[in-house]
């Protein structure tokens, strides 16, 4: 059995260790749906400079490549981008991420001392 000091200790480093995962999760979220959105950006603007509309494209999806027609192609990608947001209108998980990630550093430099 562990005396009271110990158990205190050891309850406040569980609780320091668990926000600063929520902190680490909420930066990994925002980094992965960024990460996604530039993709989208750039598959997109591959297609503006590809001048060829009557041709298909190769369209990847998971690890399968898709022929699909270009303007079908384009359109999806576009609704694909519209959904995670424009570079100065944030997607609402990222913006909702980034707000949690604030609120959770801040409570980790609270509880952790910092």
């Amino acid at each position: 059995m562990l005396s009271p000091e110990a158990e205190r200790v050891l309850r406040y480093l569980v609780e320091v260790e668990e926000l600063a995962e929520e902190v680490l999760s909420s930066k990994r979220q925002i980094v992965d749906l960024d990460t996604k959105r530039n993709q989208n950006r750039e598959a997109l603007r591959a297609l503006q400079q590809d001048l060829s509309l009557s041709e298909d494209v190769m369209v990847c999806f998971g690890d399968m490549f898709i022929k699909m027609p270009h303007p079908q192609t384009k359109a999806m990608i576009e609704k694909a981008l519209s959904h995670l947001g424009q570079e100065n209108c944030p997607h609402p998980q990222v913006s909702e991420a980034g707000n949690n990630f604030g609120s959770r550093v801040v409570s980790c430099r609270a509880v952790g001392g910092f």
